[in-house]
């Protein structure tokens, strides 16, 4: 929350009149979002680098007080709420990360609400699946496209001005096979991620150190810093799933589970891999078919 705050504080300046987040641009986007009548009603006056670096600050204190105080739920409360009035103004800005930022405030909320071993493993399954579900969106989504199966979606994100490396880029087109590997490679985790709900706690604790190493090279290569500590604050919730059923389930089925799961998600790219090929290969029939000659007399 803190690291949010600050950069919201950083774009605060382009919220103000004629600026990329000029909030007569921004409500366009948001004209069914009460937010700003809750903004004026708690006297934030009008949108704008005031109000942004108000949020902001406030932001920061509520979110320190958190980290002293854990269990109170009003500063959770607090911190939703300033979400909710910051949202229209960075709407044009908004991300996965923030929808996961915003659940883990939710949920911090709710578990809360009361101290019973339920309600604490019921609030860590639901963000620890949460995780799981997006990076299983995530991955599959990425196998229909064959941009990722040949590599040319990375390499052309890697080439990028905005989420870009330069040398990355250069390296990766020198190298086309790497390239490739290390799509599928991350295509191939995304998508079976959700398997180490079910594996046993090295695997598990393998798949999220992997997890860490994938968001910081995104963050350092590509400046998506934004969905590193997000993320990470689901992962000690993916290792409370995976105590639970390893206590509730034997190990022959949380194999047959998992190998059910895999066999549907194996499937499901293939399925994919297979219709995209088809899809380029039609594409490219009308160019091969032009540069037959035909015979003569036809």
């Amino acid at each position: 929350m803190i690291q949010n705050a600050v950069h919201n504080l950083l774009v605060a300046r382009e919220t103000g009149p004629g600026r990329l987040l000029d909030w007569r641009i921004t409500a366009l986007a948001t004209q069914k979002n009460r937010a700003e009548d809750i903004a004026h009603r708690l006297g934030l006056g009008s949108p704008g680098p005031r109000r942004m670096c108000v949020l902001a600050v406030s932001q920061i204190v509520l979110a320190t007080a958190g980290l002293v105080s854990p269990r109170n739920m009003w500063i959770f409360a607090g911190l939703f709420v300033i979400e909710v009035l910051t949202l229209p103004l960075i709407r044009t800005g908004l991300d996965g990360a923030d929808e996961i930022l915003r659940l883990v405030i939710i949920v911090s909320v709710l578990r809360n609400l009361s101290d019973s071993a339920i309600v604490q493993l019921a609030a860590a399954a639901f963000l620890g699946g949460q995780a799981a579900l997006a990076y299983l969106t995530a991955g599959l989504s990425k196998t229909q496209s064959i941009m990722w199966w040949d590599s040319s979606g990375l390499r052309g994100i890697a080439a990028t001005e905005y989420f870009g490396a330069r040398p990355m880029a250069r390296l990766l087109d020198r190298h086309t096979n790497t390239a490739r590997l290390l799509s599928w490679t991350i295509v191939a985790w995304e998508s079976l991620f959700a398997l180490a709900l079910l594996a046993p706690r090295e695997i598990t604790l393998a798949a999220l150190a992997i997890g860490l190493v994938f968001h910081l090279s995104c963050a350092f290569g590509m400046g998506l810093d934004a969905f590193l500590l997000p993320f990470a604050a689901t992962y000690p919730c993916v290792l409370v799933i995976q105590d639970w059923l390893s206590d509730h389930l034997s190990a022959v089925e949380r194999t047959g589970i998992a190998g059910a799961a895999a066999c549907a998600i194996i499937g499901f790219a293939a399925f994919n891999l297979g219709q995209e090929r088809q899809i380029a290969w039609s594409a490219a029939m009308p160019e091969t078919r032009s540069t037959i000659t035909a015979p003569a007399g036809e």
